[in-house]
């Protein structure tokens, strides 16, 4: 498997993760999801980017975090 490749699947395994988390809390705040993730802040942010171009997830600032709100909750 190519670089290219495991880092992608490092991205959506992330996006995965955080999207499980929001649908499960609806909303929580970029310190939330990088602390109970355990993700570093790149991947965070890589991660809530790609939801966020899918349609999966917003984001709002909210002080030096972002507040992240999941498009699919229950």
């Amino acid at each position: 498997m190519s670089e290219n490749a495991i880092f992608d699947e490092q991205v959506q395994d992330a996006a995965d993760k955080i999207s499980a988390l929001l649908r499960a809390e609806g909303e929580l705040s970029s310190w939330q999801i990088k602390t109970r993730l355990h993700l570093s802040s790149s991947l965070m942010y890589l991660a809530l980017g790609r939801l966020q171009a899918r349609g999966l997830a917003s984001l709002a600032p909210d002080q030096i975090n972002y507040k992240v709100r999941s498009a699919q909750q229950n």
